[in-house]
């Protein structure tokens, strides 16, 4: 029978590994701040504070630069995150503990990640709408103020995904993703500056549109959770069942792994249209008509959403525990049983006879 490696098991499964790895480790500080001028400032905990150089970012910090700022954030490997003027990025998740990802919530940046070895989980760069992931690679994001998203590509291949679909990117290649459509590439003409602005007046003018796309992208992002939230039932009730060769648990792992991963993504994205939403509803609050009523109520049902997620998280990292509990004890078994054999074995009786 000819092999064929399943790369959707390994990586599903190296996922889970990794995931195992940080759960026994502090979460270091990824991110740092290499370069700053103008207005730079970093919201951490509700209170904001001017940003200062070398300065360490925790997890769910959101960097804001303002008409004048531009800042760069660098990673311990050497990688780097050039933020320009009048955008808004938050740092990992305070939810996860990730302190590796970033998220552009509105826009542009340009980024050069480093490679990272083959076994190493991808970086994710995030927008409300997109999930990058990244192994080495150029590439710059920009995100209107109605959440829409480009990706323009100029070294190294990205996989860009949401809920809708996936697509593959190459060098000189731009990918362009409205709210709650799938990534499309497309032949974009322009700079990204005009890019935004277009979209911002295409929002302007017609923003009750938008808050209907938004309302069908967080009902997605609820289906989906509902759906995460099966699945960790069934992966929860079925521990006892997976088995006890190495191979079956790998496969359970490696199903534990990608669930894991997507909940992570759809969390982020949740996060990110929420704090879309957010910013959308600051430039409406002096309106107070349908368009920001329809607005607030799109984010009433993100919150719900997002809380669904959160025990999602919650219970998927109790069976990753239980997992790495029933996995240790039957390898451990495993390994006491070969030991055992090794042991009792009579090695003078398996030796050549020596012809005298």
């Amino acid at each position: 029978m000819k092999y064929v490696h399943d790369n959707s098991i390994w990586k599903g499964f190296r996922a889970l590994v990794v995931g195992l790895i940080v759960l026994a480790a502090c979460p270091a500080m990824a991110l740092e701040v290499s370069f700053l001028i103008g207005e730079v400032s970093v919201l951490r905990e509700g209170v904001s504070v001017p940003a200062s150089l070398s300065m360490p970012l925790n997890p769910g910090d959101m960097i804001v630069t303002g008409a004048d700022g531009l800042v760069t954030l660098h990673y311990a490997d050497g990688s780097e995150v050039k933020i320009s003027e009048g955008t808004t990025l938050r740092v990992g998740s305070a939810a996860t503990k990730d302190a590796d990802s970033i998220s552009v919530i509105s826009g542009s940046v340009l980024t050069a990640f480093q490679k990272i070895s083959k076994d190493a989980e991808d970086r994710k760069v995030y927008t409300p709408t997109t999930v990058c992931a990244v192994r080495g690679t150029k590439f710059a994001v920009t995100v209107s103020k109605g959440a829409d998203s480009r990706v323009d590509l100029s070294e190294g291949k990205l996989d860009v995904h949401n809920p809708y679909g996936k697509v593959e990117v190459n060098p000189d290649e731009d990918v362009e993703v409205g709210v709650g459509e799938e990534p499309e590439k497309q032949d974009l003409k322009g700079s990204t500056r005009d890019w935004k602005a277009g979209r911002d007046q295409e929002f302007s003018k017609d923003p009750k549109e938008k808050s209907s796309k938004f309302r069908k992208y967080v009902g997605t992002l609820g289906d989906r959770s509902a759906k995460s939230s099966d699945n960790a039932g069934k992966l929860n009730s079925g521990m006892g069942k997976a088995g006890k060769s190495k191979a079956e648990l790998e496969k359970t792992g490696a199903e534990i792994g990608e669930l894991e991963e997507n909940i992570k993504d759809d969390m982020m994205l949740s996060d990110n249209a929420t704090s879309s939403i957010d910013g959308i509803l600051k430039d409406f609050q002096s309106r107070k008509d349908d368009i920001y009523s329809n607005f607030l109520k799109v984010k009433e049902e993100s919150n719900k959403v997002r809380e669904q997620q959160k025990k999602n998280y919650e219970s998927i990292m109790a069976v990753k525990q239980a997992y790495k509990k029933a996995y240790d004890e039957i390898m451990g078994t495993h390994k006491g049983m070969v030991d055992k054999i090794k042991g009792g074995m009579n090695k003078d009786s398996v030796k050549p006879p020596i012809e005298k």
